[in-house]
């Protein structure tokens, strides 16, 4: 019997930047998001990789039921604009678990990855991180529930 799963979590943002900034921030502006699927053997593992570009590989155990993945995107404002940024970023936790309030068996999110971690603000000041991330599914009975976790995206900004 196949069964339907939803992926969500929440991102938390720790922005810190090394300089002093008029008005800094950082906000998500996209959450990562893995969309919606069938598991075609709940036995076995499978993966799914969404790429800081949005491009989506996965192993044939996934069966699309939507196609809503999509990489995610957070912009930090406050600099000036044409200014060269080096960004130290770090998401945890690395991996991060993902559970539902059933007794099924958990997601993992791990190999977060980044486009560039040297960014240049544009005309308004704001800069923007493209990220992906990669969903496995460690095999066995799983509901037809929604998943979900809280990650820490931590961001410091030098010049």
């Amino acid at each position: 019997m196949q069964k339907c799963i939803s992926i969500i979590f929440i991102l938390l943002l720790a922005f810190q930047a090394n300089q002093a900034l008029a008005d800094p921030g950082a906000e998500i502006t996209q959450n990562i998001q893995f969309g919606r699927y069938v598991i075609r053997n709940d036995n076995a593992g499978a993966a799914l990789q969404v790429a800081y570009d949005g491009n989506v590989i996965s192993d044939n155990a996934f069966i699309p039921v939507n196609s809503t993945a999509k990489n995610g995107i957070i912009k930090m404002s406050g600099f000036t604009p044409g200014e060269s940024l080096l960004l130290t970023i770090t998401f945890l936790p690395d991996p991060l678990t993902l559970t539902c309030s059933c007794s099924s068996p958990d997601f993992q999110i791990s190999n977060f990855q980044v486009e560039t971690t040297s960014v240049t603000a544009d005309i308004s000041g704001e800069a923007f991180i493209r990220f992906g991330a990669r969903l496995v599914a460690q095999g066995g009975a799983y509901g037809d529930v929604s998943y979900s976790g809280a990650l820490t995206v931590r961001i410091i900004v030098n010049s």
